[in-house]
């Protein structure tokens, strides 16, 4: 598991993860992992403490997490509807899983992962 964590740590924003306070990421540790695997949650961080770097970080996360989710079932949907097959549906599905395990297990080891090509966009918030 460390090698994960390690291999993981390069892909950190550090200047994020520098900004946040110790206690914030002991008390919100689990609260800012459970809405990468339930993306409907991405608020969750956000309405515990909106004053804690910490859980503004992740939540802004969660909101990318969620619509990279809405935008692959869209794209799953009409991949159905049109009739190619489900295989690419597979894929997806599985890629998603991939993506949330990371994410999570990037946030519980207090790591600053962005979601890639959306991740940053959520600085505006």
């Amino acid at each position: 598991m460390n090698a994960i964590i390690d291999f993981l740590d390069n892909f950190s924003d550090v200047d994020a993860q520098n900004s946040w306070n110790g206690r914030d990421v002991k008390n919100y540790r689990l609260l800012a992992t459970i809405p990468y695997l339930l993306p409907i949650l991405f608020m969750l961080p956000y309405n515990r403490n909106n004053c804690s770097e910490y859980c503004c970080f992740h939540s802004a996360q969660q909101l990318a997490w969620f619509i990279t989710t809405l935008v692959m079932w869209i794209v799953i949907l009409l991949l159905k509807f049109i009739g190619v097959t489900a295989v690419i549906g597979w894929i997806l599905g599985v890629l998603w899983i991939i993506g949330a395990a990371v994410l999570t297990i990037g946030a519980y080891n207090d790591l600053a992962l962005r979601v890639p090509l959306i991740g940053r966009f959520t600085e505006i918030f």
